[in-house]
């Protein structure tokens, strides 16, 4: 068994401020850059790491 646990609060602040210069806007004039990032970052890991169970958990 292999368990990944990802702090999602972690991973959305770093998004955030990744993509804070270059912002990714859609059609309708909203920010996706943030879910942009946060997707694309965890399907890079389970493709690479291929774990069997994973957990994210967000502060309150």
């Amino acid at each position: 068994m292999k368990l990944f646990l990802i702090d999602g609060h972690a991973l959305i602040f770093k998004m955030y401020y990744a993509f804070l210069g270059r912002p990714m806007i859609n059609s309708k004039g909203v920010d996706t850059s943030v879910l942009f990032g946060f997707t694309k970052y965890f399907l890079e890991l389970l493709n690479r790491e291929k774990p069997t169970h994973v957990a994210v958990s967000f502060d309150p």
